[in-house]
């Protein structure tokens, strides 16, 4: 599947992208970066065009761009994503790359946790230069030490689409189901791509950790994911489970302000605003089933557009936490999930510009979701969860949506398009 139009995005964009250099995701091989190296492709941030501006060696792209091949084969590059994950998408943005962007892709991905290749072969450039290629040698040496991995196809042979506005986003569907560490994307035969998202959900293995260990569930890199959500104007709610902090406002979640919002606000006899006309919210699956101890909400960068408070509710329903996210998303977003029965976490908290508080929530119960409300709207920067695990070391029945339709969990397609 592949989809242009900005207006039909598919639903597993909203995932976590386990390539994003935010996440840790970084290319450790690349053939060629003659006009612009690889490690562009993976940034957070939408690709720009600096109009006028060329290095030594050609014109300045936000992206990754080869030479024009002139020997045999094809170029190709050797990502390490952030953390291991279960692929559901990508997507290759050719944006501003309008006679000069790739023609054609594939992708494969194998799961080889700690695979690195030999120092020798490590990229070691300037940051920010191009002018680099791999020799003959340094190629056969790289195809060497790759060729016995366990690949596996993630994506045959796809066209790519001019970077000009209505077709430089790219999306293809993937249908995999195993965890992958490394990928490797290939062009045929060369040229640019400025932006490279690998959308999915993160494996984390929980046998690994002690129960009595404090995590945070909602972190990306643990499972934490976004499901569903009332506006994301500004910034998906994804953004607040990142790791690190974030640099900028446009790096967390922020919703529009309210076209009905009154011409004069009120406040209620606990201090708190009247918010009676809106509150935006948004809901995310934990890492794993766990008891929380804090909760942290930083609105670093939200100074005049932060929320007044914030309220957080919880869920303890492991058979929805075991469906796919993509599935989960369909779910919450649905009539079905109108039924669940969310309990108190966080009573509605006054929340301050361009800080980090810190909530205690300890014996607040069991949970696998949580639904963050704020009031009215606004913007968070980071969300984190801190708990301990409480789940059974046995690995846990994945549910179907078959076994969830028998427990009246969710609607089959027939009834939720009302036939």
């Amino acid at each position: 599947m592949v989809k242009s139009d900005q207006e039909s995005v598919p639903s597993f964009a909203a995932l976590t992208d386990l390539a994003c250099s935010s996440q840790g995701g970084k290319v450790i091989f690349a053939s060629d970066e003659w006009f612009a190296p690889a490690y562009r492709m993976l940034q957070l941030s939408p690709p720009v065009w600096k109009e006028g501006e060329f290095t030594d060696f050609g014109k300045w792209m936000d992206g990754w761009e080869s030479r024009r091949r002139r020997t045999p084969g094809h170029d190709w590059c050797l990502v390490e994503l952030g953390a291991p994950g279960v692929v559901r998408g990508v997507e290759l943005d050719t944006a501003f790359f309008t006679g000069n962007n790739v023609p054609a892709i594939s992708i494969q991905v194998c799961n080889v946790p700690g695979f690195q290749l030999p120092k020798e072969l490590l990229i070691s450039r300037p940051e920010g230069e191009g002018g680099v290629c791999a020799s003959e040698d340094q190629m056969r040496q790289a195809e060497e030490c790759i060729k016995a991995l366990p690949w596996r196809e993630l994506l045959p042979r796809a066209a790519l689409r001019p970077g000009v506005e209505a077709t430089r986003h790219n999306f293809f569907a993937c249908n995999d189901s195993e965890p992958a560490t490394h990928l490797r994307l290939n062009t045929f035969p060369d040229g640019g791509i400025a932006r490279f998202r690998v959308y999915g959900e993160v494996f984390r293995d929980w046998s690994q950790v002690a129960i009595k260990d404090c995590q945070d569930f909602a972190l990306s890199k643990n499972g934490g994911v976004a499901l569903a959500w009332s506006n994301a104007h500004y910034g998906l709610p994804r953004n607040c489970l990142a790791p690190g902090p974030s640099r900028r406002m446009d790096e967390g979640w922020e919703t529009a302000r309210n076209p009905e919002r009154p011409a004069v606000l009120e406040v209620t006899a606990d201090g708190l605003c009247d918010c009676g006309y809106a509150f935006d919210w948004f809901v995310l699956r934990l890492g794993a089933q766990c008891e929380l101890q804090d909760i942290e909400l930083d609105t670093s960068h939200f100074k005049g557009n932060y929320p007044e408070s914030c309220m957080i509710e919880g869920l303890d329903n492991a058979s929805v936490a075991g469906l796919p996210a993509l599935e989960q998303m369909e779910y919450f977003s649905s009539d079905a999930s109108k039924a669940l029965h969310w309990k108190p976490v966080l009573q509605r908290s006054r929340l301050g510009p361009h800080q980090t508080q810190r909530f205690g929530v300890a014996g607040t119960g069991v949970v696998t979701h949580l639904r963050v409300t704020i009031f009215p709207d606004g913007g968070l920067a980071r969300m984190r969860a801190w708990g301990r695990l409480k789940v059974d070391r046995k690995k846990p029945r994945q549910e179907t949506n078959a076994d969830l339709r028998s427990q009246n969990l969710v609607r089959s397609p027939a009834a939720a398009s009302g036939a």
